[in-house]
This record gives C-alpha cells, sequence and structure tokens, in this order.
C-alpha cells in the first residue's frame, strides 16, 4: 500500500510539473541556425531543410562563455525551463513544418536538458511524423513510438537559465540527433518525440526563445490523458525547437529487379522496388518479334514509399513466339521512365491437351488450361451431370499453343461438373477431351 500511495504521490508531482513545462513550435520563423560547439556531425549541415529555432536568445553570455536560452519571466508570463519529453512516462513533444516540395529526409535534431547533467545522459529517441495535426485527426505517416532512432546524443554549448542567473550551468541542452528516412510529399506535418535519460530529471525540451516575445509557435506536448497546447505560462504558446536534414531533390523509383516466368499460355511478370516517389503506377509494355511495344495492362504504384513492393502482372493467352516486355514507370505529375526490356519465348505444346481445372474443388471460379497442336476451331463447354449443356466458354477458331479459360459458376448448383472440348484443325482432323470438375459452395 505504501509503494502504491508512493508510487501515486510521486505520479502526480510528475504530471503536473512535466505539463507545466510546454512550449510550441514557430510557423514561419526564418531558418536559423543554432550556436554550436564543433564536433563532428552525423547529419549534413549542408542538406539543412527546415529549422523550427532560435534556442540561442543571449549569446555567449551563459555558464562559462557559452549560449545562453534564457527564461525571462517579463515576457508573456513566462515560466517554463522546459516541457517533460520523457518518453517511458508517455509524455511527448509534437511542432509541425510545411514543404512546397517533395522532401527525402536523413535526419533530425532535437534539444533538450536533464538537470545537473554534466555528461551526456540521453541514450533513447522516438519519434513519428505526422500528416496533420496528432490531436486533431492527423495520421502517422513515419515512425512509431517503439524503435530508438537515436544515431548520437552530446553537449552543446547552450545552457537553459534564468534572465536573473544566466550563467547557471544546471541546464546545460544537449543535440540529439535521430535517424530518418521519410520521404515526404509537399503538405503540412507534425513530429512527434519522446525521449529516455539515464537521470531522474526530465528529460525536458526548451523552448523556441525569442527576446521580447511572448508567442512564439504552437507546439504540442502529450501526456497520459491526451494532447495539450504547450504553453510558457498560462497562456503564451510556444514553439519546440528542431531542425530538419536531408534533400529536396526528386529520387526516382529504385527498380531492383524485373523477370518473366512462362506457365503454358501465360507470361508472369514480377518486379520489385525498393522506394517509390510519386509513383503513379506502371505501364506494362509488351512486343512481338517483328513488331513494336504497345502497352497491355496498368498496374498502380503506392505513391511515396521507402518500403520494399512487389508487383505481379500476368499476361494470359499469350500465343507461341518470342516477346519482350517493359514497365514505363509514370509519375503523378505526367513524367515517365523506361525500365530495360526482358525476352521470353512462349512455345506450342507438342500435342493436343487439356488440363485439370485449378482450383478443384472450386467455388465459385476455376480456370481451365488447354493446348492446340495445330489452329483450329474450338469449342469448349461445360454439362452437369445429367448432360446438359450450362456453359460455354470458347466457341471460334484459335491459333495453336497453350490457352486458358475461366468457368464461372456463381449462379449454379454445388456438383460434378463435365469440361469438354472439341477441336477441328485445318485437316479436319477432330480432337476430343474432357475432365471431371466439382463445385463446392
Amino acid at each position: 500500500m505504501r509503494r502504491m500511495l508512493l508510487f501515486f504521490i510521486c505520479t502526480v508531482f510528475s504530471i503536473s510539473v512535466l505539463h507545466a513545462q510546454n512550449d510550441q513550435a514557430v510557423i514561419g520563423i526564418p531558418s536559423i541556425k543554432l550556436n554550436q560547439i564543433s564536433a563532428p556531425l552525423t547529419e549534413s549541415t549542408e542538406g539543412l531543410l527546415f529549422d523550427n529555432g532560435p534556442l540561442v536568445s543571449l549569446p555567449a553570455g551563459g555558464c562559462s562563455g557559452g549560449d545562453a536560452s534564457i527564461l525571462d519571466g517579463t515576457v508573456g508570463g513566462h515560466t517554463l525551463y522546459g516541457w517533460g519529453a520523457n518518453r517511458n512516462a508517455n509524455f511527448y513533444m509534437a511542432d509541425d513544418f510545411t514543404n512546397t516540395q517533395l522532401w527525402t529526409l536523413d535526419s533530425l535534431k532535437f534539444f533538450t536538458y536533464q538537470t545537473g547533467a554534466t555528461a551526456v545522459t540521453i541514450n533513447g529517441v522516438y519519434v513519428q511524423i505526422w500528416s496533420g495535426n496528432p490531436s486533431a485527426g492527423g495520421s502517422v505517416v513515419w515512425g512509431d513510438t517503439v524503435t530508438n532512432r537515436l544515431a548520437v546524443a552530446r553537449l552543446s554549448n547552450i545552457y537553459r537559465a534564468q534572465s536573473t542567473t544566466p550563467t547557471n550551468c544546471d541546464r546545460r541542452v544537449m543535440e540529439v540527433i535521430a535517424t530518418c528516412n521519410a520521404i515526404l510529399p509537399p503538405g503540412t506535418y507534425w513530429v512527434q518525440w519522446g525521449l529516455t535519460g539515464t537521470l531522474a530529471s526530465g528529460p525536458w525540451v526548451p523552448p523556441v526563445t525569442i527576446p521580447g516575445q511572448a508567442v512564439t509557435g504552437n507546439a504540442q506536448q502529450k501526456g497520459p490523458n491526451g494532447w495539450t497546447a504547450a504553453l510558457n505560462g498560462t497562456t503564451s504558446a510556444n514553439g519546440a525547437p528542431f531542425i530538419v536534414y536531408g534533400s529536396d531533390n526528386i529520387v526516382p523509383v529504385e527498380l531492383t529487379s524485373f523477370a518473366a516466368s512462362v506457365i503454358g499460355s501465360t507470361v508472369e511478370l514480377k518486379w520489385t522496388t525498393a522506394s517509390e516517389v510519386n509513383n503513379r503506377g506502371f505501364e506494362v509494355q509488351r512486343k512481338s518479334a517483328d513488331g513494336s511495344f504497345q502497352s497491355i495492362a496498368f498496374v498502380a504504384g503506392n505513391g511515396t514509399t521507402t518500403e520494399v513492393r512487389e508487383y505481379l502482372y500476368a499476361d494470359k493467352n499469350v500465343v507461341e513466339g518470342s516477346y519482350s516486355y517493359r514497365l514505363k514507370q509514370v509519375d503523378y505529375d505526367g513524367r515517365f521512365e523506361y525500365s530495360a526490356a526482358i525476352e521470353t519465348e512462349v512455345s506450342a505444346p507438342a500435342v493436343f491437351e487439356l488440363s485439370q481445372n485449378y482450383p478443384n474443388p472450386f467455388n465459385p471460379s476455376t480456370v481451365i488450361n488447354f493446348g492446340l497442336e495445330s489452329d483450329s476451331k474450338v469449342k469448349l463447354a461445360v454439362y452437369n451431370a445429367l448432360g446438359q449443356q450450362v456453359a460455354v466458354l470458347v466457341n471460334g477458331s484459335m491459333q495453336a499453343g497453350s490457352h486458358s479459360a475461366e468457368f464461372n459458376a456463381s449462379s449454379l448448383p454445388s456438383g460434378i461438373y463435365i469440361a469438354q472440348i472439341e477441336a477441328v484443325d485445318a485437316a479436319g482432323k477432330i480432337s476430343r477431351a474432357a475432365i471431371k470438375m466439382t463445385l463446392n459452395k
């Protein structure tokens, strides 16, 4: 009982303190490079896409001549050093950014501190990106809250301090780099992040700080009870500093394999992509030995994704001959490019044949494959157990080779059915065959 009571008291205290340290993101603030100490970087500073700062408000005026992020209680009722973002206590921060062209992200930088830390104490950062406001119907488009995305954490030369004691050294800010391979079409997104560390304090996220400015953004904080506005004091909405790194260059669809296999008169085409950007889909094109490429089908793409995607298209009832296939990948903006062509050979069967339908038993449809040794006039019909004809699947002239026909029995009762084929070639030779099929509904 004492343990439960202690846990309750600590939890209430943590929630009240964490929730009292909110800040918000700034929309439209110019990209500002934050002051940093010299250190090896894992993010590309040349690939800076968005900076939601500033954090430093008193350059060289902090602890030991470092930079200070000043909490000025005379502005807008500011009272907060930072918001709680302890992922293990279900606290997260979120702030937004807008891109006007496609972005390929490679890393995100966040800022945090744990009071009293003199060395790096952060050991985890958990990130997800939302399309739209997470508190108002947005949806997650990248990341999760279970994968540790930490690439590196390091001490900065920035200290969070009050205006009355700007050289205080208790709250040294750490820079936290998270890996990120999101590909984001133009839009407005929200980055949500939570942190873990080795000290009991925090981790805390300091607010965007602009001297003399009470409102600096519109960040949100998520706690056990949901999302709330990140306020500095009771009324001043603030932003949470973060930096987005990556590229705004278009990344093409990365096709990693494209292959064909022949099954009777069907050519199965399979291809795989490692990533896609703005991909509307693929035109499947075929060319005979003495012809030109013609589009025979369209397979929808997956838009923008960094996940491996697999595609399959079956070109059915292909007559004997040599063929080339290629893919025309088409973007939503109309741009396109071609894959390399692959070649395949469809051979005529050596003998007349009627293969067992597949699947069998079936419900309600099944496929019947058959082969013709020579050009013939063909009738393929289906009969019930009483010998009554219930369907005609093929009735006309066909070329030598492998063929298939689909039998749909959705309007027929369960039972045994007979498929019978009759082929008459140019010389008058008649070939017949039959198979038994079982319909189970």
